[in-house]
């Protein structure tokens, strides 16, 4: 009874959607909890998701899963790239399974919550304030350039080529240093009057 609603998940994980569509039968509903029609259709639903697959960081995180009869309940994190930056929003999806597909689907949906920004700044230099955009993104107060990566968990990369942001308009050839997640020794310069949190 699950084989159908993993499928779709991870067919949805790969922004696949051809893949996708195996699953659903091609009269199936697609609502909000409980009885807003979304989607009516296979054709319907398809359109829905050609556009949310370009959403570069979408992903679903499947928290928890349980069945009964022919309904599948799956508590999840969908990872997404909201208007406002990227984010996370919880949902509790319901699905009704009938001939090995999805017959019926309704979404409940929380809150959103969008992540914070961290600091890039370019080697040699004073800081320079540019979004990043990633899973493991950090809210930064205070940020200032660190003088030494030695103590500290500091990585050197290309930016242009190494992070996830459509926003971060460096060049090709210009090192950026992102602070990364697990920053915070005590012998690091930058953490001895500056504090981090993650997202």
């Amino acid at each position: 009874m699950t084989d159908p609603v993993q499928a779709q998940l991870d067919a949805y994980n790969a922004r696949d959607i051809d893949a996708f569509m195996r699953f659903w039968a091609e009269d199936c509903g697609y609502y909000a909890f409980p009885s807003t029609l979304l989607a009516r259709g296979a054709e319907e639903i398809r359109a829905r998701h050609v556009e949310r697959f370009r959403e570069p960081d979408l992903h679903g995180r499947l928290v928890s899963r349980i069945a009964l009869g022919d309904l599948v309940v799956d508590h999840e994190i969908v990872t997404r790239n909201f208007e406002e930056g990227l984010g996370e929003v919880e949902v509790v999806a319901i699905y009704e399974i009938r001939d090995g597909l999805i017959a019926n689907a309704w979404f409940k949906m929380g809150e959103k919550r969008l992540e914070g920004r961290a600091e890039i700044v370019r080697s040699g230099s004073a800081p320079t304030r540019r979004p990043y955009i990633g899973r493991r993104a950090l809210s930064v107060v205070e940020a200032s350039y660190c003088p030494s990566a030695r103590g500290c968990s500091v990585s050197t990369m290309k930016a242009s080529r190494n992070t996830s942001s459509s926003n971060a308009s460096f060049s090709p050839s210009m090192t950026a240093m992102i602070i990364s997640a697990t920053t915070g020794s005590p012998d690091c310069p930058m953490t001895s009057s500056r504090r981090w949190s993650k997202s």
